[in-house]
C-alpha cells in the first residue's frame, strides 16, 4: 500500500487522475493519521471527517466545483 501522507498535491493529484487511487483513499488515510496522531500533537480544533469523505467521493465522480484556478491547472 502506498502512503499517501506527506505526498505532494501535485503526487497525489497525478495519481488520482491516472486511477492509481481514489480521492476516498487519500482523504480516509490522512483522516486515520489525524486520529492516530493529534490526540499527542493537537492541531486540530474540528475535524469534519464525514465532510471529507463526501467531499472526496464528489471528487471522485466528478461533481465537485474545481477549486484549482491557476492558468497551469489541468482541471480548468
Amino acid at each position: 500500500m502506498t502512503s499517501w501522507a506527506g505526498r505532494t498535491a501535485a503526487d497525489i493529484a497525478a495519481a488520482v487522475r491516472e486511477k492509481d487511487v481514489t480521492p476516498r483513499q487519500v482523504v480516509a488515510e490522512h483522516l486515520a493519521r489525524i486520529e492516530r496522531l493529534d490526540g499527542r500533537i493537537g492541531a486540530f480544533r474540528t475535524v469534519r471527517a464525514e465532510a471529507a469523505l463526501a467531499e472526496a467521493d464528489e471528487v471522485g465522480r466528478g461533481t465537485a466545483w474545481p477549486v484549482c484556478r491557476s492558468p497551469g491547472c489541468r482541471w480548468r
